[in-house]
């Protein structure tokens, strides 16, 4: 910290900038890579587990001409806080800097099969998590943020992304197949073929609990974790029958 402070320090006194503590922070995102043989195709699960409750899609799919750079929808899955100052993305780093034109080739190479996670914070939700009203840089307020960045990026994991490996629809049912009958698991298997149908998990869920009690709709959730299934399965034509959880790829507690 005292190493990055003094350079900053230099950069902006180089610059003419003044010093750091007359900034303050405006955002900052927190982030996390890890490494994946097929960054896309967590990319592609995350869309299929849908826009959950409280969010609502950062670049909504519409033809803006008059955008002068393009939305690779395959490459990254975005989401914001519908109330607070708050969104996350998902995205292939490799991708990411092939339409970066300031990118160097050396740069790209290193990002192969790296997924990088961001969990981004406004000053206002900076200061609600922190409980603080003073923004202005310092190392301190820089080292805390670097240390409650794990658990930020754990809870907008938890937020966005349910929990469970990801399966193909055949390889879920020879997994329910193998549990023994119960209220719980065919409302499962319903949420998961609903998922498959709708394209959506939080679509399919919504549909699924419309119906429940608030008992019956933790129950389901309970057991929907407990049994380690996503309810996103994985598309027919991939090779894979199974996929670690996003949480289990960035190392985050389920």
């Amino acid at each position: 910290m005292r190493t990055l402070d003094r350079n900053l320090r230099d950069i902006l006194r180089d610059a003419q900038l003044g010093a750091p503590d007359t900034f303050t922070f405006a955002r900052v995102d927190f982030s996390a890579n890890a490494q994946t043989p097929d960054p896309l195709a967590y990319i592609a699960l995350a869309h299929r587990g849908g826009v959950p409750n409280g969010f609502k899609q950062t670049y909504p799919r519409f033809d803006n001409k008059k955008r002068i750079k393009p939305i690779h929808y395959a490459y990254s899955y975005d989401l914001k806080h519908s109330t607070e100052d708050y969104a996350v993305s998902l995205y292939s780093k490799a991708d990411q800097l092939r339409d970066d034109y300031n990118a160097q080739f050396a740069d790209y190479q290193d990002a192969q099969g790296m997924l990088r996670f961001e969990a981004k914070y406004g000053a206002t939700m900076l200061q609600k998590h922190f409980g603080i009203t003073n923004l202005s840089h310092s190392p301190e307020l820089l080292h805390r943020f670097l240390q409650e960045s794990p658990c930020i990026l754990c809870k907008a994991m938890q937020d966005c992304f349910p929990a469970g490996t990801y399966y193909s629809l055949a390889a879920v049912q020879e997994q329910l197949a193998q549990v023994g009958k119960s209220v719980q698991r065919e409302r499962l298997g319903t949420w998961i073929a609903q998922t498959s149908r709708m394209g959506s998990a939080c679509k399919a869920r919504r549909a699924l609990c419309a119906e429940l009690s608030g008992s019956q709709y933790d129950a389901l959730m309970k057991y929907q974790r407990a049994s380690g299934i996503n309810p996103v399965t994985i598309g027919r034509k991939w090779k894979q029958r199974a996929l670690p959880s996003l949480q289990s790829v960035f190392g985050f507690a389920e």
